[in-house]
């Protein structure tokens, strides 16, 4: 009996992840492990897959009963049956949508105009979209149809995908992809996951030098509201995210499993870019923050300004070398000082106590 409950929560854990998706609380869920004991109990389990069962067989009643009190009569109400009750009444993806469209029993359009339709709400363009609804209502009404009956097709079903539409090529891509991330969550140490949402958040997946750099341009810096807010979220949820020590720093999101903590990227500390990074790496070990502002900010090197001359620049600027100690970046280095005692110093090696003052 133990072992067919083990099977059956292995079963149902993708069903038990869609209803906290359902539920909207897949955020939650993914960050915090919400309901991890829960599904160490058959009868939660059951109980979950009951109410889940339960929402889906109220859809339909409720769909029927919007389109009667909205005034359609049984013959349309049929025709959006055979559309959309596979979705439980809503017209969820774009290819409903373009099929809505080109029933002979509506507006009977013909591929251009329904890929007119599709485009006009996937890509926002309210001018396009404002002309295919002219363009709908005036072939619905020339092909017989009562216009309360095209006003419930465009205002209730089509005005769902407003704003964004989805094509069901993606969803079910995307749902597979869900259910994988989470049962990953579930059986691996969250921080992983953890890690992944802190990059995603903060729109730093693709923010690494690609190979040939110099068919891209300038490199993008860092969004510092995005990682902002995405560490906020983080935090806000008990979630450790630190900056590791200067001698061991890389430019990429560390997942630290034994400390159950996430070690941030060089990269999104203001100032700091792929160059600066690597430069800091093939500089170490560094002994104290003395000896790394004497070596990376008082040196000078050459720079290729963007007007094309040179100019000797300092390898990590005074502004970035700051920002380096207020995150913690020397706080494992200088441990017999506190954050605000090392700013100090910092400030004071950026600006020395003037000894004597001379007036020209």
């Amino acid at each position: 009996m133990v072992e067919k409950n083990y099977d059956l929560r292995n079963q149902i854990q993708n069903k038990y992840s869609i209803k906290i998706a359902y539920k909207d609380e897949l955020e939650n869920y993914t960050i915090n492990g919400y309901g991890l004991e829960k599904l160490n109990d058959d009868n939660i389990i059951n109980e979950y897959l009951n109410e889940i069962d339960k929402a889906l067989k109220k859809y339909p009643n409720n769909f029927f009963k919007d389109m009667k009190d909205y005034g359609l009569n049984q013959e349309e109400m049929d025709i959006l049956k055979e559309h959309l009750l596979p979705s439980y009444g809503l017209c969820a993806e774009q290819e409903t949508m373009m099929k809505l469209s080109m029933d002979k029993r509506i507006s009977n359009f013909d591929v251009p105009a329904s890929n007119k339709l599709r485009k006009s709400v996937a890509k926002k363009r309210k001018d396009i979209l404002e002309e295919t609804k002219q363009m709908f209502f005036e072939a619905g009404l020339k092909n017989g149809c009562r216009e309360v009956f095209l006003d419930y097709i465009w205002n209730t079903r089509f005005s769902m995908q407003f704003g964004y539409s989805f094509s069901l090529n993606h969803t079910c891509a995307y749902s597979w992809n869900a259910i994988i991330e989470a049962n990953l969550n579930f059986h691996y140490p969250r921080i992983f996951w953890n890690t992944a949402v802190l990059l995603i958040e903060s729109n730093s997946v693709q923010q690494d030098i690609p190979e040939d750099y110099e068919l891209y341009g300038k490199e993008k810096m860092s969004n510092t509201s995005e990682i902002t807010k995405a560490i906020s979220l983080l935090q806000n949820n008990n979630i450790e995210v630190v900056v590791n020590n200067i001698n061991d720093m890389n430019g990429k999101y560390i997942p630290d499993i034994n400390n159950n903590r996430i070690i941030i990227s060089l990269k999104q500390i203001s100032g700091l870019n792929n160059e600066t990074i690597r430069a800091i790496e093939n500089n170490k070990p560094y002994t104290s923050l003395e000896d790394f502002y004497n070596r990376m900010v008082l040196t000078k090197v050459e720079k290729i300004l963007s007007t094309g001359k040179t100019m000797k620049k300092s390898i990590v600027n005074n502004s970035a070398f700051l920002n380096l100690v207020k995150a913690g970046a020397f706080d494992d280095l200088e441990k017999e000082k506190s954050r605000e005692e090392l700013v100090k110093e910092a400030i004071l090696l950026i600006n020395p106590i003037k000894s004597k003052f001379t007036i020209k």
